[in-house]
């Protein structure tokens, strides 16, 4: 049975409710589960928040390849005198980013 609320745990869309539920699993079968299967369980546990971290640390770099490229993007474009308005609709970059970049600049 605990082996089947373990592959369930894994349709648990929410972080911390599959952790939850694997954490209640160790805790309340630490008496009598073979110590290499809660080994394992806490080893998923260890790799989901791993997971986690990684799915963030991917969408970190995604956004900023996306930055760079509008930055990129805006100065070509200042560089062909396109309306600094245009400019803005069109990277989606905020003003403050736009001024900054074309008053020092800055090398992308």
């Amino acid at each position: 049975m605990l082996e089947k609320v373990v592959e369930l745990s894994n349709q648990i869309e929410n972080e911390k409710q599959r952790i939850f539920v694997l954490s209640g699993v160790i805790v309340a079968s630490d008496k009598f589960m073979d110590k290499e299967y809660l080994k394992q369980i806490r080893e998923r546990i260890n790799m989901t928040k791993f997971s986690q971290i990684y799915e963030d640390e991917k969408i970190e770099y995604a956004n900023q390849m996306v930055k760079e490229n509008s930055m990129k993007a805006a100065l070509k474009m200042f560089d062909e005198d396109i309306d600094f308005e245009k400019v803005m609709k069109i990277t989606g970059l905020s003003e403050s980013e736009l001024l900054n970049l074309k008053n020092n600049a800055v090398d992308v």
